[in-house]
């Protein structure tokens, strides 16, 4: 028991399912590539045990009454996990003094589907407030907005000529989208020319960290 006290003081707390504080100490990112690829593992395990994986098991939870009624939980951790992956990629400690809304629409500019539909600031922002303020202040969607798993688009205005009415979701190829830009995020950390972009992210990693 004192052996083991000593091992879990050594380590620090857990940032990840597989990974320790010290873990992360124990790195050189100044410029060693291994350490650089053991700092993306770090950080993959650490988002798939927060989000990803908590996803996927409400997903397919074998009692189809949870899986199927779990649109508002999974839209939930979308939304923190777009929230999450801007702050990571412009090595923000945090969102607010007024990039809430923005934060959503330059997330959606990372990918071809989601830019098409939301191709102005205005359209993103109905879905920040339906959506996301919603979901996470008053646990419910705002106007007409609904999320569904019928075989539809992934994205449909309730009314062409005013977005402002809401919008459909299908959340499972919303979600596939919101991994699609993650994935993506996780390769170019990994490609060693991309100095700016792991430094921001080393910034915002690093935060977290040093809190514990």
């Amino acid at each position: 028991m004192l052996y083991a006290s000593y091992e879990m003081k050594k380590k620090g707390i857990k940032i990840s399912p597989r990974f320790h504080k010290s873990d992360w100490g124990n790195l050189n990112l100044k410029g060693k590539t291994s350490d650089w690829i053991k700092a993306v593992e770090i950080f993959d395990d650490r988002m798939k045990g927060r989000f990803f994986e908590q996803i996927q098991l409400l997903e397919q939870n074998p009692n189809r009454d949870v899986g199927i009624f779990a649109g508002f939980a999974i839209m939930s951790l979308d939304c923190l996990l777009i929230e999450t992956i801007e702050q990571f990629i412009n090595g923000r400690l945090r969102t607010g003094q007024g990039m809430d809304e923005k934060s959503f629409f330059d997330f959606f500019q990372r990918s071809d589907k989601l830019k098409s539909f939301f191709n102005n600031q205005t359209k993103a922002t109905v879905f920040y407030q339906q959506i996301r303020c919603g979901l996470l202040h008053q646990a419910q969607t705002k106007g007409k907005s609904i999320i569904h798993i019928r075989e539809k688009p992934m994205l449909e205005w309730i009314d062409n000529e005013n977005p402002r009415n809401g919008l459909k979701i299908q959340r499972r190829k919303f979600h596939e989208e919101v991994l699609r830009i993650y994935e993506n995020y996780c390769e170019q950390l990994r490609n060693e020319r991309n100095m700016n972009l792991k430094g921001k992210f080393k910034r915002k990693m690093e935060s977290i960290i040093n809190q514990k």
